[in-house]
């Protein structure tokens, strides 16, 4: 299954821990059954299956990983406020 985890994220920048499976067996197959022998699964020629997954680039990140430029804060006198930021 490692192998063909390899190709779905080749294809959909899914990383094969994110991908989850329906349709190749009765119910799920998630990254813990790896070790599974594709051709024990009893995968018939042109069998569809649903890959469900968040590609790397769109998932959450925690927001104490994430580096934000520095943004400075002015005032004008008319009551006008101007953030600039270094990007």
């Amino acid at each position: 299954m490692y192998d063909f985890r390899a190709k779905i994220e080749a294809l959909t920048a899914v990383p094969p821990v994110r991908q989850k499976l329906i349709g190749l067996t009765k119910g799920k197959l998630s990254a813990e059954l790896d070790s599974t022998r594709f051709g024990t699964l009893g995968v018939k020629p042109g069998a569809k299956f649903t890959m469900i997954g968040t590609p790397e680039d769109l998932s959450f990140k925690d927001p104490s990983d994430v580096k934000l430029p520095e943004v400075s804060h002015h005032w004008l006198s008319d009551g006008i406020s101007i953030l600039q930021t270094d990007l």
